[in-house]
């Protein structure tokens, strides 16, 4: 998510230095634990710690992969799929 970011930014001109690319990682972190809040309810430490924990690409399937959830559970299987769980 943040190459897409940065290439867009190329494309419209700007300079998009690396710490602004984290700068839209974290943001696409912190709108994936928001959704998974409002999808499935309050998140436990440890499967906030295993979010926070995911590549961009992990993060960029996440949030896609949330909109089908509607337990813990099924966020719990899915992060063991990714390896992380």
């Amino acid at each position: 998510a943040h190459l897409e970011a940065w290439l867009w930014g190329q494309r419209e001109g700007w300079d998009v230095a690396p710490f602004e690319a984290s700068a839209y990682v974290q943001a696409e972190r912190n709108m994936v634990l928001r959704l998974l809040t409002y999808k499935i309810g309050s998140l436990n430490e440890m499967l906030e710690a295993k979010i926070v924990a995911l590549n961009s690409a992990q993060l960029d399937a996440l949030s896609k992969a949330l909109l089908a959830f509607t337990t813990q559970a099924e966020l719990e299987a899915w992060l063991r799929e990714q390896g992380g769980g």
